[in-house]
């Protein structure tokens, strides 16, 4: 008997982890709010506003995201992490989920037990110089300092194309944008380098942003995706397809204001504003998920207007982060 007892243990041992490592939703439901990490401060990304509330374009998915699976966009405890500490809050559960300028690559999915969504924005690294530099071209910046964030991909991905264009420089590592920002601005290094998107909320904060240029050159690709623990494929699904469907609604043209009448005129346009309870109820999520997401917070092209349009806090063209029907973009949401 207790040999039997011992191999009816093994035998369960892997259904006793997976129970133990899910049950995000049901966490989230019984704590009453979504705890979502976010960066500590980037203009248009993630800043607390002047009324105190947290804004931006990630905070508004982390608002999708609690409004799918509590009715309310305003059930979230945000939680602001540095580069260093997004993955290690993640994985002491202190966060549900990080919706955070972070870029999706196989190193970080397959040594950090976490899972990448569904890409929210496309960028690539970039450098920013001083304008009074006159610099135009990556290879005018031989034997400069240039100022970078530890923990990101930035640091690989300068190095190994300064190694390749066979350009020397001295990097000046930070652990803090804001630490690194400063830095710039008092000389310490003739550059700075980041994703395209910091850059451009980098620049918006200092003394003279007119007097600092952005080089057209990119150093690399860098899909930046909302991220969750490996050890709960329900919730991977529910954030993921949040992200679809925000997405999807625009290419829809779908709005608070118009989708009753649209749902009434097409019945693709229905089923996809309600989705059937076999699919909803699996994953904890709301059947009017997606009513309740273009309600209070928007589709994909509101929330990236709101912060990144012309009257936004952040202008930037939108360029690849448009829609793929519109011929320039590589936006697009799996079929529904």
């Amino acid at each position: 008997m207790p040999l039997l007892f011992l191999l009816l243990s093994l035998l369960c041992l892997p259904c006793t982890i997976l129970a133990d490592g899910g049950g995000t939703v049901d966490t989230i439901h019984s704590r009453g709010y979504l705890k979502c990490g976010v960066n500590v401060g980037l203009p248009g990304f993630s800043v607390i506003g002047e009324n105190g509330q947290w804004q931006g374009f990630d905070v508004d998915f982390c608002r999708a995201i609690a409004v799918s699976i509590l009715g309310d966009s305003k059930k979230v405890e945000f939680v602001g992490l540095d580069s260093k500490s997004r993955f290690a809050a993640l994985a002491a559960k202190e966060v549900d989920v990080v919706v955070r300028n972070t870029t999706w690559n196989r190193v970080r999915e397959m040594s950090l037990n976490i899972l990448f969504t569904a890409v929210n924005f496309f960028d690539g690294q970039g450098l920013m110089v001083p304008k009074a530099l006159g610099v135009e071209k990556i290879e005018q910046l031989d034997g400069a300092s240039i100022c970078v964030l530890q923990g990101t991909t930035s640091e690989v991905n300068i190095a190994s194309m300064m190694a390749q264009k066979k350009i020397q420089f001295q990097p000046l590592y930070f652990e803090r944008a804001e630490q690194m920002i400063r830095s710039y601005e008092s000389k310490r290094c003739d550059a700075m380098t980041a994703d395209r998107s910091q850059l451009y909320a980098l620049r918006s904060i200092t003394q003279n942003p007119d007097e600092q240029v952005i080089l057209d050159e990119v150093v690399s690709s860098e899909p930046l995706a909302p991220f969750v623990r490996d050890d709960d494929a329900d919730f991977f699904k529910l954030v993921r397809w949040v992200v679809f469907s925000t997405i999807e609604a625009e290419k829809l043209q779908l709005t608070a204001a118009n989708m009753d009448k649209l749902a009434k005129e097409n019945p693709a346009v229905a089923n996809f504003l309600t989705v059937g309870e076999a699919q909803a109820e699996p994953l904890g999520m709301k059947q009017d998920f997606v009513q309740r997401i273009l309600r209070e917070v928007g589709n994909y092209g509101q929330i990236y207007d709101r912060y990144f349009g012309p009257n936004g806090d952040l202008p930037m063209p939108r360029s690849q982060n448009a829609l793929w029907s519109e011929g320039c973009g590589l936006m697009f949401a799996m079929p529904s």
